[in-house]
């Protein structure tokens, strides 16, 4: 995998802007809105930070094998192959809700459908996807991130739908942080849509991160190397036992998906190349955590603007360390979060930037 290192951001000029609003009335006034300006002004190294007027959001969909596994008679998505081409075909005809709310936000749209019709492998029983998938998944996603900046984007939105999306992205994040399969699909209202459903998606998730756990390569159940079941220290509530030699390449690779691999590598880029990624919904959240965690340094260019009621997402909003703009609840795969919140973003950063001077 190609080396991609985060670029420093600048902390001081955030910082600097910070003051400079907290100097005046009014800037001491704009509450979160100040917050939002500073950062971006961190991001640029410019006090006050110029507009956004140039962001490219870059769609990537994704086809799950689980997504059709049928489970005690059960399915953990109604999302079909068939509707995820169905919306991929509105987004190259530039038309649907998606594309709709990337015109009403002013932002260009770039799609990329590579992996709409071949599924990931189906994560509870394969892995994903072998490792040239996975090295060409880095490739297409800081291509993507590469072709965007270079033709000026100031920042970038990853948006994302699949099959199997917000399943995949929960075992990804039930994987990485050792977070029991059911406290990672919760039991809330929006855990599922009856107890059979809820059942399938638990189900594919538990076994998705055995097989993290337990399948890692050339070390599987290896004791000598520490990978026996019942192995390591005694984890605290919620947080699966034993012990995991699985990297956070690994774990792409084993239960992950091309598109998240390439949303990561993406993200990845774009922190690279000091270029700020406003991300929404769970996928892109989970994605930009996997960036952070392989690229140390990418969550300072990361910035969170939405957050739901399902733990996963949670879950990867704390491992960032942000702090989401907006609390709408948009589930799983549409991500329109981030869209929304552009024209506020702008907004927030005129405005801190005409306060700053009184």
């Amino acid at each position: 995998m190609e080396q991609m290192t985060a670029a420093d951001f600048d902390h001081h000029t955030r910082a600097a802007f910070t003051e400079q609003l907290r100097g005046t009335a009014r800037g001491r006034s704009l509450g979160r809105l100040a917050e939002v300006a500073s950062w971006i002004a961190g991001a640029q190294s410019a006090a006050p930070p110029h507009v956004l007027d140039d962001v490219h959001a870059i769609a990537i969909p994704g086809v799950h094998g689980c997504a059709d596994r049928d489970v005690a008679g059960a399915r953990a998505t109604e999302t079909t192959a068939t509707d995820v081409e169905n919306w991929t075909n509105e987004l190259r005809s530039h038309s649907g809700p998606i594309a709709g709310a990337v015109r009403a936000a002013g932002a260009h749209l770039q799609l990329i459908d590579e992996w709409t019709t071949t599924p990931a492998g189906s994560i509870d029983a394969a892995d994903a996807m072998d490792e040239a998938t996975y090295d060409r998944a880095v490739e297409i996603g800081a291509s993507a991130a590469d072709t965007a900046i270079d033709s000026g984007a100031q920042a970038l939105i990853p948006l994302t739908f699949g099959s199997a999306s917000a399943v995949t992205a929960a075992a990804l994040m039930g994987a990485l942080t050792r977070t029991e399969p059911v406290a990672i699909v919760g039991t809330g209202p929006t855990a599922a849509r009856d107890d059979a459903a809820w059942k399938a998606t638990v189900t594919i998730i538990r076994d998705a991160m055995f097989r993290a756990r337990f399948a890692s390569p050339a070390t599987a159940n290896s004791p000598e190397a520490g990978n026996a079941p019942g192995a390591g220290n005694t984890p605290g509530a919620g947080q699966t036992p034993g012990p995991t030699h699985s990297t956070p390449a690994d774990l792409l690779r084993r239960v992950g998906s091309p598109e998240i691999v390439a949303l990561m590598a993406l993200t990845a880029r774009a922190a690279a190349r000091r270029t700020p990624v406003i991300v929404d919904g769970m996928v892109t959240t989970t994605a930009a955590v996997f960036a952070d965690r392989l690229h140390r340094g990418c969550a300072d260019w990361v910035l969170a603007t939405g957050s739901s009621h399902d733990p996963a997402h949670r879950i990867a909003i704390r491992e960032l360390g942000v702090s989401p703009l907006l609390e709408l609840d948009v589930r799983a795969d549409l991500d329109i979060g981030a869209l929304l919140a552009l024209p506020m973003i702008n907004t927030a950063i005129e405005t801190a930037s005409a306060l700053s001077s009184d």
